[in-house]
Formats: structure tokens, C-alpha cells, sequence
């Protein structure tokens, strides 16, 4: 099941991707990211660190709550599973909610995968609930998390995790109003850097290190 018009959905029929500027380095970004095909990473096309992917299922669905995660959850814990030991492994999806009705979010579902130092969690949920966020108690399985708390229809969830070597603490994040890209502006707030790389040269340098990264990780 393909939309017209989906950015993701044209990629992973072979057409060329739109990179908000970035020049047209590789003449794919797709990776495959599973042996039945079902999933496919990409590198953000505007990563916040030279480790940031995206994890995108090859049917148009708008969340993954709609999605069986038995193909999905591997792929973090192979993620986690390569940090080093001062690393944390961030992943985060969008819901329904803010990528159809108040964004410019992909409505295709995609979860970011990036990989970041000095991270802490307190610090994050603190940042949240600044912005009037709620958020659950912690829980440590992604099958969990979709298939038991999020209803396969809802449209108004967030989802943040983070993993290190055997470990998860995940969050399901409540906001009123979710702008587009919250969840990438609070992990930049938290992490005192820009939720964008502004210099093309080094977004571009960035791109192509998470693509490496992206080919790494999956052909362990």
C-alpha cells in the first residue's frame, strides 16, 4: 500500500528524494533494513547529529501503532547494542495527531534513531513538562508500548525511548497541542545544541556519516 504524494512512499519506489537542499549525493538514501523488506532506514535529511536515522515501513501506514513491531524491536536493540558505553541510543516517533493536523511532519510513519552522548532522561522529562507535556511511567519494552497502551487506531500519542546496552526506559508523551518536531526540539533543548545543523557543509558531512552509519549498523 503506497499514497500518492508521499515523500517516503516515491523513495522507496525508487524515485529520487527530496533533501531540503541537500544536493543529490547518493543516488539512493534507502537502506533495507529487514530481510522480509518490510522496514528501511534513510538518514534524517536534516540530522541533528552525525548518527541520525530514520526507520520507515514500506506500507503507507501513519503510525506504527498500526504496525506489527516484532521486525522493529531487533533494530533498536542491534542499534543500542553498537553504542559505546558513554553513548545512549534516543529513538522517538510523531503520532498521528501532530503529523496530519499540525505540521509539516511526514504523515508516513517513521521513527528517528540517533545517537547521542550525555544523555539524561530527568533533564529531558524536565524540559517536557515545561512545555506542558505529560508524561507515563517508564516502560521497557517497544511491543509494550504499541501494542498494549496505544490503541492501533489512536492518532494522539507521542512516543520517546531511550536505549543502552540491555536497557529501556520509554515514555509515552502527552501534549494539548503538538506542534510538528517537538520531540526533536526538546532532545535538541536538552542536549544544549541546535535542533537543526544551520552550516549546508556540515548538515551535508552529517547526512552522509548517519547514511555510513545506517549501512554499518545493518549489515551486522
Amino acid at each position: 500500500m503506497t499514497a500518492n504524494g508521499c515523500d517516503f512512499c516515491d523513495e522507496i519506489a525508487g524515485r529520487p528524494p527530496k533533501l531540503l537542499g541537500l544536493p543529490s549525493m547518493l543516488s539512493t538514501r534507502i537502506v533495507k533494513a529487514t530481510q522480509a523488506g518490510d522496514l528501511f532506514a534513510i538518514p534524517d535529511a536534516s540530522p541533528i547529529s552525525d548518527r541520525h536515522g530514520l526507520i520507515i515501513p514500506r506500507a503507507h501506514i501513519s503510525r506504527f501503532s498500526q504496525f506489527d513491531c516484532d521486525s522493529l524491536i531487533p533494530l533498536v536493540e542491534k542499534a543500542a547494542t553498537c553504542l559505546a558505553t558513554s553513548e545512549t541510543l534516543v529513538f522517538f516517533e510523531h503520532g498521528g495527531h501532530s503529523c496530519l493536523r499540525n505540521g509539516v511532519c511526514s504523515e508516513h510513519a517513521h521513527l528517528h534513531l540517533v545517537a547521542v552522548d550525555r544523555f539524561s532522561m530527568p533533564q529531558f522529562i524536565s524540559t517536557l513538562m515545561q512545555l506542558e507535556g505529560k508524561v507515563s511511567d517508564s516502560y521497557d519494552s517497544i511491543k509494550r508500548v504499541f501494542h498494549s497502551e496505544l490503541r492501533p487506531d489512536s492518532s494522539d500519542y507521542l512516543v520517546f525511548g531511550i536505549a543502552s546496552h540491555g536497557v529501556m526506559d520509554i515514555r509515552i508523551i502527552d501534549f494539548d497541542y503538538i506542534p510538528s518536531q517537538m520531540l526533536r526540539y526538546a532532545l535538541a533543548d536538552s542536549l544544549g545544541i541546535a535542533p537543526h545543523i544551520e552550516s549546508m557543509k556540515n548538515r551535508r558531512e552529517a547526512f552522509l556519516s548517519s547514511y555510513r552509519w545506517l549501512v554499518q549498523l545493518l549489515s551486522l
